[in-house]
């Protein structure tokens, strides 16, 4: 993902992509997508267990894989909810992978807000 950000008084960001050399923009020329996906509904899960969510895709957003970060919604309130955490397994230009580990054994309703914040296609990097 980003090793480094360094923000500048002259409205530039420096930012190095995973994978790739040192860019300096303007503020202005990055794309932030935000969404939410379900993953569990009333699901019964074993302490421990691992269950992968389903893709969730940028569309064509981004020239290089953006920054992601992802936390556990509980729409249930019960314990097995409460103990999940959220494993970000692979990042692309168009999609990312998650897997929600369970702590504690129960029935779980747990969702993933997502925020990711990149360099867009649009955008001429040197």
């Amino acid at each position: 993902i980003a090793s480094t950000v360094n923000l500048s008084t002259n409205r530039n960001i420096t930012v190095t992509p995973r994978g790739n050399q040192k860019q300096t923009l303007k503020n202005t020329d990055f794309q932030m997508a935000t969404g939410y996906l379900e993953v569990t509904n009333a699901t019964t899960v074993t302490t421990g267990q691992v269950v992968t969510a389903p893709l969730y895709s940028f569309g064509s957003l981004f020239k290089f894989p953006p920054l992601v970060v992802a936390t556990v919604v509980n729409n249930n309130n019960s314990d097995a909810s409460n103990d999940a955490t959220v494993i970000i397994t692979n990042v692309t230009t168009s999609d990312v992978q998650f897997k929600v580990r369970f702590s504690t054994a129960g029935s779980a309703s747990v969702g993933l807000n997502i925020i990711a914040v990149g360099i867009p296609t649009s955008v001429t990097t040197t």
